[in-house]
């Protein structure tokens, strides 16, 4: 079983941060309807970096400019091309008194076609009207995040990994202008957490239970690497009104890996879980409406 609720997928919604008044003036192609988006390059402190996207709805974007002020490699805007309708790797690399990260950032982009036509049947002509097409054509943007976090203490060991190794995806809106940038996207703040249910019958009484973690930004699944040691993955597991059957952390690698497993009677089971993890904001969870039926199969034939 997967509780799972698509959430905002298409929606830029982000935390805020300071947004640049203009972007600088760069040298666009004819015809070009700028796209524009905001990155966060870190999450200490959530620093932008501004993408504004040469081209239109009809030809496409060929080249996105990049522009972080102060940054040593975008601290001008800096055009880069795009190949089958993706750009190069923009990659920041960040020290903080609290740590150490690492956030390359994949975009690209996609043209999609909105609304249609159709037909009704007019009872009082007795005929079929054709109603005209009315489409819409919009740009969405896609973004692939590989993020990395070490904390100081682990700097201070000399370690060269990263505790915290994620890939965020996700499909998001354009928006903004020149002179009103949208805010930063820092996915790592935005996640949230669903549970993956296998049911294991292995007699007539009962079986077992497997629960997985599974992370996603909107409805798109995260690639989990690595995780630091000081993360928690809480489980409860109860028959329905009744007292736990389990309750209690589970290792994180267990848990978005194997997963963990319960030994369980058949019957109906409340769940409930969350994970706490530095470097991203607390996930949301999305809370089962209907308790879970664990089940005993069909009879053979059925």
């Amino acid at each position: 079983m997967r509780i799972c609720a698509d959430i905002c997928a298409l929606l830029f919604v982000s935390a805020t941060v300071g947004i640049a008044e203009t972007y600088p003036e760069v040298p666009l192609q004819e015809g070009s309807a700028p796209e524009f988006m905001t990155i966060a390059t870190e999450p200490f402190t959530l620093k932008p970096a501004y993408l504004l996207f040469d081209g239109n709805v009809k030809s496409g974007y060929n080249r996105v400019y990049v522009w972080c002020p102060g940054d040593a490699n975008y601290g001008k805007p800096v055009a880069l091309a795009a190949a089958d309708k993706k750009f190069p790797k923009i990659e920041f690399e960040k020290t903080h008194e609290q740590g150490k990260s690492l956030v390359s950032w994949t975009i690209g982009y996609d043209i999609r076609e909105h609304g249609s036509g159709g037909s009704y049947f007019d009872y009082v002509t007795g005929k079929t009207i054709e109603r005209e097409a009315s489409k819409v054509t919009v740009a969405q943007f896609t973004f692939s995040v590989d993020y990395k976090l070490a904390d100081s203490k682990s700097l201070n060991t000399g370690s060269r990994n990263f505790p915290l190794d994620l890939t965020i995806s996700g499909v998001v809106n354009g928006g903004g202008s020149r002179t009103n940038l949208p805010p930063a996207l820092a996915p790592w703040n935005q996640l949230r957490i669903d549970l993956a249910v296998t049911a294991s019958p292995s007699d007539k009484k009962g079986g077992s239970l497997t629960f997985v973690g599974k992370l996603f930004w909107g409805g798109s699944p995260c690639v989990v690497r690595s995780l630091p040691k000081t993360s928690e993955f809480y489980l409860k597991v109860a028959p329905f009104r009744e007292e736990p059957i389990f309750a209690d952390n589970v290792d994180p690698v267990l848990a978005f890996g194997a997963g963990q497993t319960v030994e369980a009677p058949f019957g109906w089971y409340d769940f409930s879980w969350k994970f706490k993890c530095d470097g991203i904001k607390e996930p949301a969870v999305n809370r089962q409406e209907v308790p879970y039926a664990f089940a005993p199969p069909p009879p053979p034939g059925i």
